[in-house]
């Protein structure tokens, strides 16, 4: 799969991914980015422009354990 990167408003991008969900209105939005780039910005607005979405941060997922521990 080829990606053209392109500048998308937020209506656009929440539309794009209801769209690609298709019928089951199942779909997993992974945000990746630098430190303060936004990320949690974007989450949140994402999450609240799509219905019944939620935003899971990594940071609440994080056991702060050693991968071997």
């Amino acid at each position: 799969m080829s990606f053209a990167w392109q500048v998308t408003g937020l209506d656009d991008l929440a539309q794009l991914i209801m769209d690609r969900a298709g019928s089951a209105r199942l779909a997993v939005v992974a945000v990746n980015g630098d430190s303060s780039s936004g990320k949690t910005t974007l989450a949140g607005q994402l999450a609240a422009a799509l219905p019944a979405a939620a935003a899971l941060h990594t940071d609440d997922l994080a056991w702060h354990q050693g991968v071997f521990a």
